[in-house]
């Protein structure tokens, strides 16, 4: 995942700072400043296109594990970068929990937001009550409106081709979702399977598997005092 740094523009080396006259030997530069400001405001204006160029490029990072619960570590790297001031938004479409909803959603500090379904269960079936039905649609119309408004640097979208499979929420609008997306945001997609449509988007694919170690063979000879 990409860690983004932002530092003030510095100086530009052509730049010149045009005093006006002055009888006292130091000019102000309060004089300068229009001055300056004009100038870097015109040699912007002319060139579009280095600084569309300058604009980082987010990833669709795809994570998949057999097992649901089991992505840790994604959940650990959001935190991790949520703390170095990134912004970052979790979004858990198939786990319930009491007061839980958009309106609800945790604040962690400054720069992480934690929202999940207004359920009080976690779903694995694509049977839904009406309200169970209510609280998706609401989650999933926040999490459009999120994603849209460019605020957050990092969006996890926990368990979200779950949802896809089970039928909950559409592909078309999943796409949607990810090509419309704001160019400098990181999208991770976590769940149990990957549809193909999302295979050929992803930058990044990892597999989490877990990983049985054989038992090491026990001596039959005892030892010896």
């Amino acid at each position: 995942m990409s860690v983004r740094q932002y530092s003030s523009p510095a100086r530009s080396r052509d730049e010149k700072v045009v005093c006006t006259a002055s009888p006292d030997p130091m000019p102000s530069p309060k004089d300068a400043l229009p001055i300056a400001r004009s100038k870097r405001s015109a040699e912007q204006a002319c060139l579009p296109e280095r600084s569309a160029k300058l604009i980082p490029q987010g990833s669709l990072q795809l994570y998949t594990n057999p097992s649901r619960g089991t992505f840790t570590p994604v959940m650990a790297q959001a935190l991790r970068l949520a703390g170095q001031g990134t912004q970052v938004l979790i979004v858990q479409f198939l786990k319930g929990g009491i007061n839980q909803g958009p309106e609800n959603r945790l604040l962690l500090g400054s720069s992480l937001e934690w929202v999940r379904c207004r359920l009080h269960r976690c779903i694995d079936t694509p049977q839904l009550d009406p309200d169970e039905r209510v609280a998706l649609d609401e989650l999933w119309h926040f999490t459009q409106a999120a994603v849209g408004s460019g605020r957050y640097d990092l969006v996890v979208l926990d368990e979200l081709s779950l949802a896809m499979k089970l039928g909950l929420i559409p592909e078309e609008a999943v796409l949607a979702l990810i090509d419309q997306r704001p160019i400098s945001m990181d999208m991770v997609i976590t769940g149990p399977e990957m549809p193909d449509s999302l295979l050929e988007r992803a930058d990044l694919i990892t597999q989490l598997r877990q990983r049985l170690r054989a038992l090491e063979p026990t001596s039959s000879v005892s030892p010896s005092f």
